[in-house]
C-alpha cells in the first residue's frame, strides 16, 4: 500500500474504508465472489472479493455479477485485503435478487424467477384472444347440441349424433379464463 494511503488512513482513524479500483479477472457465481487486479501499478491481486454485503448462505438482497474485464470499486473492510467487497461495477453480466423467498435472475437473454421450473411467462393478450376463439367455437357447438332436436334425414327421427353429444356435454361448461393474468408481473 502506498505511503499516502497509509498516512490518510492513520489521519482518518479506524472509520476509514480504503477503496480500490480494479479490473475483474474472473467471476465465481457459486460463491458470489470475484478475483480482480487493482488498476494502480504495484498493487497485489485481490482474491475471493465478495459480491454480497454478508456471507451467510441465507442472504437476501441484490447481487451484481460484473463482466470479466470490466472495472469495479472494491472496499476493504479490514486493513488487510482478507475482507473485501465489491461496491460498484462499470459493466454487469448478470443480476440476482432474493426477497422473502422470491428469487429473480437477469442477464442479457433471460429473466428467471424462482428457478424457472414453470416455463416462460404467459403472454396474456394472445392467450386470451386464442381462448376467446375456442370459447366461441365451443359455445356454438353447445348451442347446437343443446338446442332443438335435429331430425335424422330420411326418417325424421331425432339425430343419434346429437343425442350422444348432448349426453357427453351435459355437465360441460366453457372455461373461464378471466383470472389468468398476474397483475403484479408486467412485461
Amino acid at each position: 500500500m502506498s505511503n499516502l494511503r497509509q498516512a490518510v488512513r492513520k489521519m482518518a482513524g479506524s472509520a476509514f474504508i480504503p477503496l480500490i479500483q480494479c479490473t475483474v479477472d474472473s467471476v465465481n457465481e457459486n460463491n458470489d465472489t470475484i478475483d480482480c487486479t487493482p488498476t494502480a501499478e504495484g498493487e497485489a491481486e485481490l482474491l475471493d472479493v465478495s459480491l454480497r454485503a454478508n456471507i451467510d448462505e441465507t442472504h437476501t438482497g441484490f447481487i451484481n455479477y460484473p463482466k470479466v474485464g470490466s472495472i469495479v470499486v472494491v472496499g476493504l473492510i479490514e486493513p488487510t485485503a482478507s475482507s473485501a467487497v465489491v461496491l460498484m461495477c462499470s459493466e454487469i453480466e448478470k443480476t440476482a435478487i432474493k426477497i422473502n423467498g422470491i428469487t429473480q435472475k437477469w442477464d442479457s437473454d433471460l429473466i428467471e424467477m424462482n428457478g424457472g421450473q414453470l416455463g416462460g411467462l404467459v403472454k396474456v393478450q394472445p392467450l386470451t384472444e386464442g381462448l376467446n376463439k375456442n370459447n366461441q367455437i365451443l359455445g356454438a357447438l353447445l348451442t347446437i347440441i343443446n338446442g332443438a332436436p335435429i331430425p335424422e334425414p330420411g326418417n325424421g327421427a331425432p339425430s343419434a349424433l346429437q343425442i350422444a353429444l348432448k349426453a357427453v356435454f351435459a355437465a360441460s361448461q366453457v372455461g373461464d379464463f378471466s383470472q389468468i393474468e398476474n397483475p403484479k408481473i408486467k412485461q
